[in-house]
């Protein structure tokens, strides 16, 4: 019997969101062959006539092989055009159809959505990938594929903004809270210069009393690389937290105003105080309650946890 596949459309924010979340590595469909830029996980063709698991039909290198040995997924992933409007067109009525976000289709259903594309050469980007769809087509009919995101965007907009989910890496990076802007994250996230640089952070707010500025005295061409604003509680109830809301949001507004600058806000987890403040600027800027901040917030940082004490103070704004 035929297995079927999950199938997600999303933006490219989610995309981010859930590889972050779980660790995922990115095997891209799209990319060509000879392609330099960007490090995708490929499919070995000698392999996958044996392959029994998807893994064992991978092209996997030794950075690489190193996640998947600390039992973190491939990510099933294809972006096969450069505007690949009509498939997910067709995918997105069919989403609508099953009530949700996504669906679940067998495999030769779904091959055939992308072969009954009558211009489907037209918009791939280059003949190689035209092979990697032959090998993508193996993978289904071996059923080595579970499941299955589509970003309904360019593949161009997606290696602008996060080229290096190409790439591997032993450390994950903080979750998109709104797009392109505002990051929110734990203590390693802070302490990664790496990741901070990549995302391109310019501004940290440091929700932690017992945490130090990690970058605080760090210059560039003679200039702090961060500007700080540090919230100096506790995740204790009984904190008064919301004695920092108004500078807290002054400071993440300011900086937001330019469209060059992105904010991380950090504690120790990444659950109850930043996130705190993080709902505290969602209320106030987007001008929404405590719940739909929260349930904002939540779908992008799965872990959020704030304590009671906290919460009683968002409700009073």
């Amino acid at each position: 019997m035929t297995k079927k596949i999950e199938i997600t459309l999303c933006s490219i924010s989610y995309f981010y969101n859930v590889q972050q979340q779980n660790n995922y590595l990115l095997y891209d469909f799209s990319l060509p062959a000879n392609n330099k830029q960007c490090q995708a996980v490929k499919v070995d063709q000698i392999k996958l006539k044996n392959a029994t698991k998807l893994e064992l039909a991978l092209e996997i290198k030794p950075e690489q092989n190193k996640l998947l040995e600390k039992k973190r997924r491939v990510y099933n992933f294809i972006l096969p055009f450069k505007q690949s409007n009509s498939i997910t067109f067709q995918l997105t009525q069919l989403v609508a159809e099953s009530d949700g976000l996504s669906l679940n289709l067998k495999s030769d259903n779904f091959f055939n959505i992308l072969k009954g594309y009558k211009d489907l050469e037209k918009h791939i980007i280059n003949d190689n990938i035209v092979d990697n769809l032959i090998n993508f087509h193996l993978l289904l009919c071996k059923e080595l594929v579970r499941e299955i995101y589509i970003i309904c965007d360019s593949q161009e907009n997606l290696v602008s903004r996060f080229p290096f989910c190409y790439q591997s890496f032993d450390f994950n990076f903080p979750n998109e809270i709104i797009e392109n802007q505002l990051y929110l994250g734990n203590s390693n996230h802070a302490m990664n210069l790496k990741a901070l640089n990549l995302l391109g952070i310019t501004h940290v707010v440091n929700c932690a009393k017992e945490i130090p500025n990690y970058f605080m005295n760090t210059q560039q061409d003679n200039m702090d690389i961060f500007k700080y604003f540090q919230v100096p509680v506790l995740d204790l109830e009984e904190e008064p937290i919301s004695d920092h809301f108004d500078e807290a949001y002054i400071f993440i507004n300011e900086a937001l105003n330019q469209k060059e600058n992105k904010v991380l806000v950090h504690c120790a987890q990444g659950k109850s105080r930043s996130a705190t403040i993080v709902l505290m600027f969602l209320m106030r800027y987007k001008q929404w309650t405590f719940d739909q901040a929260y349930d904002y917030a939540q779908k992008r940082r799965e872990i959020i946890s704030i304590n009671e004490g906290f919460q009683f103070q968002l409700s009073q704004i």
